[in-house]
């Protein structure tokens, strides 16, 4: 089982208003559920870096949208991925980044079975899982888990009922 994410360090947008974070929703979202399934998590890394302040990532995020540009992967020839994938990202725009699109599409032996899980103010899983089974179409997609980025502090109960509910712990 392989837990790789994608995720952005500098202002989130939460309860209404940019909020600066050492540490982004989804890798922290990441680093739990590795704890609990006692694997280490595996970040995605863009060559170049997303901004940090939110204004300036949304207008990124939207020219990489309208675009199609799908954002190089730093290294990602060491990520490997086994048959089991927990793939977490945040919801940009209603749906999966194109940073992690990218990724997926790189994948020379894709995994049987994925797990999304991703992080989100309101969106859910947006259209993520659609665009997964689009990337991935002969991957076995499984239910996903959306934590609102703001409750994402909060999301031990959760993480734990979505392995349970998966048969992974």
């Amino acid at each position: 089982m392989t837990v790789i994410y994608f995720s952005h360090v500098g202002e989130h947008w939460i309860n209404g208003r940019p909020v600066q974070q050492d540490v982004g929703n989804t890798q922290f979202l990441a680093e739990q559920i590795a704890q609990v399934l006692g694997e280490s998590p595996v970040r995605i890394v863009p060559e170049e870096f997303y901004p940090q302040e939110y204004e300036e990532l949304v207008e990124k995020i939207r020219v990489e949208r309208q675009t199609g540009r799908l954002p190089a992967i730093a290294k990602p020839h060491e990520i490997e991925v086994n048959d089991r994938l927990l793939i977490g990202y945040p919801i940009w725009f209603g749906t999966i980044p194109n940073v992690v699109k990218n990724f997926l599409q790189q994948l020379k032996n894709p995994p049987q079975v994925t797990y999304p899980f991703c992080t989100n103010e309101g969106s859910g899983m947006g259209n993520s899982e659609n665009e997964l089974r689009q990337i991935l179409p002969l991957t076995k997609l499984e239910p996903g888990l959306a934590i609102r980025g703001s409750r994402v502090q909060q999301s031990t109960t959760a993480i734990s009922h979505w392995l349970k509910q998966l048969n992974l712990i």
